[in-house]
């Protein structure tokens, strides 16, 4: 339970998962608890007020969207525009973490039965320190989904997904068909420099970009994965790049 501080203006409660609350004690867990604990203190970051407590449930809605993550968030949001509308999103989890605001932490939600549905896969040939389980598969039980558990990660998919979905019969599926809706909602900061226009868009509600702050190790990683002969690529969403490792590009400003 993460209590909101007084001088926010408002009395608020979050059951959210905290990492206060781990089972794990060590040097790591108390740093990142301390940070958790100045980020509440924050009105600014943690938002407490304008989170929704409570509420009435009318008998009857427009459009009741299921699933508050990602892409719920987004339906839900773009269908209350229409101010005549009635609109209820509805999700299984809880409120989204306030640590969930740095995201570093996000590793902290996996596996925790508050903030994660703990799927595995079906055991084949990878993942076998895990012992015939299968593959750990983190799927978001939380408002916000799996937006939680990502470190903020962009990526839109794969158009050869989208093919694979129209063959088997997903009417309105394709690639082409959903590109425009991806443009629409992006505002990538790095279009013409890291990444191009064709495959991307500015303007949207959504900034996209690589952090600010990348270690050093990092570009020594990637010098090495040049000199082992394996691809080094700028964008993941450029569906004639070939396979390859890259900086990512997140959701952050």
């Amino acid at each position: 339970m993460i209590l909101a501080p007084e001088h926010c203006g408002c009395s608020y409660q979050s059951p959210g998962a905290s990492v206060s609350a781990s089972p794990v004690c060590n040097g790591l867990l108390l740093f990142m608890a301390m940070v958790e604990s100045y980020i509440v203190g924050r009105c600014d970051i943690a938002q407490p007020c304008s989170r929704i407590v409570g509420g009435r449930v009318e008998d009857e809605y427009d459009f009741i969207v299921v699933g508050g993550g990602t892409a719920g968030a987004i339906v839900a949001g773009r269908l209350a525009e229409n101010s005549t509308l009635k609109v209820l999103l509805i999700e299984a989890g809880g409120p989204d973490p306030v640590s969930s605001r740095v995201p570093s932490f996000y590793r902290n939600f996996w596996n925790n039965p508050e903030t994660d549905w703990m799927y595995r896969t079906v055991p084949e040939n990878y993942c076998l320190a895990e012992n015939g389980r299968g593959c750990m598969w983190p799927r978001g039980k939380t408002l916000g989904g799996c937006s939680v558990l990502n470190g903020m990660m962009y990526h839109r998919g794969h158009e050869a997904d989208f093919q694979d979905w129209t063959n088997f019969g997903a009417e309105g599926w394709s690639w082409e068909e959903n590109k425009p809706y991806f443009d629409k909602s992006e505002d990538n900061k790095q279009t013409g420099t890291l990444v191009s226009q064709l495959h991307h868009a500015t303007g949207g509600p959504m900034p996209v970009q690589q952090f600010s702050y990348t270690p050093e190790v990092v570009y020594d990683f990637l010098q090495g994965v040049k000199q082992a002969g394996l691809p080094v690529i700028n964008d993941m969403v450029d569906p004639d790049t070939p396979d390859g490792l890259t900086i990512a590009q997140t959701f952050t400003k």
